[in-house]
Parts: structure tokens; sequence; C-alpha cells
């Protein structure tokens, strides 16, 4: 029953949001969207070393402040009135005695616990997890967590950053400074290696704060119709679903008009049908018969049907799911689906348009990316086919082109695994693209093995501070609570 349906968001408190319509006729609805960050628990660990000091200044002076000036800026909110108040018992981050948990946080529609060092951190090389912990009555998500992993902000790259500015500006400055360049697509620093360093992190964060704000396959069943005000799945039923990572399982499924799934003989994905979602991957790829954007069928967090659009197809996309070492794009796409929620009003304007398969046609959605051994014409400056040399598990030479921003030189990621035999699995029959040498594939399995120009380098060295073959590449971990 309904009542069954929502204890899956059991933290969850009634806000006051003035609707008159003396408020109406005054103002917009829709207000630029306020955020708080309360930092108690990260601010902990600035003790523990000073690597770990400068990087907590670094999150908290640099990083924090970035993704919010780029969130405030793409979205509006239906503004809470009055203090916005946290149960302690659904987000337990921080001490119980917390403002968020006591009187509340004024001028603000959204507290966001930001901790570090979690179990998360020990599964592997990620940056950063999330979820939400807190809902109000229109499961609008009101409470989050943003966590990262200390131990992957590499000092040397930071160091600069912390200080009060360049120039001897002052902090304030520094800051206006900051935020101009992000809104503007400038580079945020004089220092090439600080700045990609910074649109790295500052990337990953607004990744996370995304899932926070309801880019989760959990979040669809939730979502309004932002025309009627009701919503989409005004009757959602339980189904047994096959899940991508081959399981089954029994949940409470959206309507087809918002998640879709689709299942052939060597496949099984699902699709986000929302409206603006649909009409927004059309025009990306020029593909007016494509039912809507499909989300990974490669399991990075266990969700059943994806909770990232799918690297192959949205590669450039804020949300993907791996960082793979180039800042990647806020476009439409994550914007229309925060729209489709019913929650946020977006500013389009803020979006870039996302180089990834830019106007290339069905058949880049809808073919092998490699043909005949050959990139085909469709897939041009996209996918790529020589292969690069690896010798003890470090790259030494490859084929050289522009990665897919357009804003690095890169290397085609084209190796041989039999000189990775005990490190990586070889590629399944299926994405065997080279019939004279069948284990040559790209190294990366979350992009159906196709081949891209994504290693991307530096002043003639890899992005990492090192040679290493995956240093550049980390996992994204977003939890659903």
């Amino acid at each position: 029953d309904k009542h069954a349906l929502h204890n899956q968001k059991p933290g969850r408190a009634f806000q006051n949001y003035d609707t008159s319509q003396q408020q109406q006729q005054e103002d917009p609805i829709f207000q630029p969207f306020r955020m708080h960050f309360d930092v108690s628990e990260l601010l902990a660990w600035k003790d523990t070393s000073p690597d770990n000091e400068a990087r907590i200044d670094f999150l908290t002076s640099k990083v924090l402040p970035g993704m919010a000036t780029i969130w405030s800026s793409a979205l509006s909110v239906m503004p809470v009135q009055g203090p916005l108040k946290i149960d302690f018992q659904w987000c337990p981050f921080g001490h119980h005695n917390n403002q968020a948990f006591k009187e509340g946080i004024p001028q603000t529609d959204i507290v966001i616990f930001v901790t570090a060092n979690s179990e998360v951190c020990e599964r592997g090389p990620v940056l950063a997890s999330a979820l939400a912990c807190y809902w109000d009555q229109f499961e609008r998500p009101i409470g989050g967590n943003i966590d990262f992993c200390l131990n992957t902000i590499e000092t040397q790259n930071i160091l600069p950053l912390t200080h009060t500015g360049e120039h001897g500006q002052t902090k304030s400055a520094a800051m206006e400074t900051l935020q101009s360049n992000l809104l503007n697509n400038n580079s945020p620093t004089t220092q090439p290696k600080y700045d990609h360093m910074l649109r790295m992190a500052i990337g990953t964060a607004a990744h996370e704060f995304a899932h926070i704000l309801g880019v989760t396959s959990a979040d669809l069943l939730f979502f309004y119709d932002w025309e009627t005000g009701k919503p989409r799945t005004p009757e959602p039923v339980q189904q047994l679903v096959h899940c991508v990572d081959g399981d089954y399982q029994t949940l409470w499924m959206p309507q087809e008009t918002t998640l879709k799934q689709v299942k052939t003989d060597t496949d099984n994905y699902f699709l986000v049908t929302l409206p603006t979602v649909r009409q927004v991957v059309r025009n990306q790829f020029n593909c007016q018969s494509i039912e809507g954007g499909r989300l990974e069928n490669q399991p990075t967090n266990g969700d059943c049907f994806g909770t990232h659009f799918d690297e192959r197809y949205f590669f450039t996309e804020t949300m993907s799911p791996v960082s793979a070492g180039i800042p990647e794009i806020l476009s439409s796409l994550t914007l229309s689906l925060l729209h489709d929620s019913g929650w946020y009003m977006p500013n389009y304007a803020v979006a870039k348009v996302s180089p990834w398969g830019h106007a290339a046609g069905c058949s880049f959605l809808e073919e092998d990316c490699i043909q005949n051994e050959e990139v085909p014409d469709f897939g041009e400056g996209f996918f790529c086919n020589e292969p690069i040399d690896i010798s003890n598990g470090k790259i030494k030479k490859g084929s050289y082109g522009c990665d897919p921003t357009h804003t690095h030189i890169a290397m085609c990621d084209l190796v041989d695994y039999g000189y990775l035999q005990g490190i990586f699995q070889p590629p399944p029959e299926q994405f065997q693209y080279f019939s004279e040498n069948p284990v040559s594939a790209s190294i990366h399995c979350l992009y159906l093995f196709c081949l891209h120009l994504i290693m991307p380098i530096i002043e003639a060295g890899f992005v990492g501070g090192n040679s290493g073959l995956l240093s550049h590449i980390h996992s994204r971990i977003d939890l659903v609570p």
C-alpha cells in the first residue's frame, strides 16, 4: 500500500511553503536555491595530519563554495518558510546539539552534512559518496550527506589553492573571482595543474550533490509532473524486476512514462522516459526516435536500475558513473531530469553542450563503436582504434588526439589484455572488436569496451601525479537509504 511505499523514505517532515495567491502575484513561486553545509564532522579530521588539514581547507574554502555557486545558479526551488530543521535520527551526522537539529537553519532549502573517510572509501579508488536522508511532504530531499575520501585528494596539487587568493586578493575577493570564473567558464586559477584539480574536485562535489537532489533511480518513483502538480506515478505497484546485475528483486516501479525496461537477447537496461529528458536526449544526438536516456547497466553501486546515465552514451556528462580524469559537463540532461522531478525550476542557460556524441545521429546510439576493426563515420572524433604501448603496467606511448571534452590532449585507450593478465579480465565476446587480436579492447569496461581518446595528459605527464595505467580513473558511489 502507499503507506508501505512512503516508508521507503521514513525521515519526512512537513515544511511551510507559502503558495498564497498574493505571493504568486508579487514574486515567482520558485526562488534561487539556498543551501547550508554542516562541516562539523569534516573539521574533526583536520587534526589527524597536516595533509588532511590542507585537504579539508581545500574542500571548505574552494570546493564546496564552487559547487554551491554552480547549483544555486542552475536551480530554483519553492523556498522553505522559516528555519529548516532536520531530525538527527535520520541524518546522524555531526553532533545532535548542532543548530540544524535544534532550532533549525534559517534561510535555507537544504542542509548538507559533509563528512570524510566513511567505510565506502575502503572499497577502492572512490572519490566521494552521497545519500539523501530527509525529505519534505512532497518527497523533495531537504537533508543529505556528502562523504569525501581524503586520501584521493593529492596535497601537492592543492596546497597553493588554500592560500587566501592569487595576486594578494583578500579571501572574499578571491571567492568572488572563483565564482565569476566558474559561471563564465573561465579558468578558476592561473595555474593549469591546480586549475584542473580544482575543476575535478568541484565536478565530483556537484555530481554527489545531484544525487542528493534526486538524480537516483530510487527517487523516480516520487517525481511530480511540473505542469499539473500531480504525482507521475499516482498508483505504484510492486513487480518482480530483472535487475541490471542479473538478480531479481520485488520493487515498487514507476510508470513507464518515467522509467522503462528494455530487454534483448544480449542486453538488459532501463531508460528514463520523462518528457523533458527524452527531448533533451533526442536533441543531443539528433535522433528523434530515441525513447529516453539510458541508465548504466554495469552495476557500480548495486542499484537495480542503474543510478547514473550510461558511460558509453553520456561519457562527458556530469552524471556518468566514472570520473575519468577530465572535468565533466553539467548539461541540459541533468537539469532536465531535475526539472521533470517537479521539485526544481532549472536555469538552462547555465548548462553546457556536451560534445560527446553531439549531433552524431541514431547510429551512434544503436550501432557498434568499432565496425570491421575501423571507426565508423558516426564515430569519427569520438572513438579510436590505435593501440597504446604498455610496459610493466605503465603506458609508454600511444595515439594522440583531442579528449571527448575537446579541452585536453589524450591517448586512445586501446590495450592488449594479454599484457594485463592477472590484473583485468578480457572483454566478453560481444565486445571483442578485433578478430586478429580478440583480447584488444578499451581498458574501461563501463564504456562497453568502446575505445576513446580518454587518457588525459597535462604537461607531458598523466593527471594524478604518475603514469600508472589507471591513476586517473575513480568511481563515484552513491548510496540509496
